[in-house]
């Protein structure tokens, strides 16, 4: 590591783990926000409701084929 500008001291690196919080598969949690905000809240409650009803039909096996095809991307 290189010496330290000041003091000539060794510099160390710290690596630290950026807090991340998922909502959803593949979503961050401001990523949600943001589109909520884009698409107002009527839209967005639409998109919730289909988003619900896919993972209900996912838990019960019954998955369309296009659905099924997503699952592998």
């Amino acid at each position: 590591m290189p010496r330290r500008h000041a003091c000539g001291g060794t510099l160390t690196r710290r690596f630290t783990v950026p807090a991340v919080h998922f909502a959803a598969p593949g979503f961050y949690t401001t990523d949600v926000t943001r589109f909520q905000k884009q698409v107002g809240p009527e839209r967005f409650a639409k998109f919730e409701k289909q988003k619900a009803d896919a993972e209900k039909r996912a838990k019960a096996g019954q998955l369309t084929g296009y659905e099924k095809a997503l699952e592998g991307v």
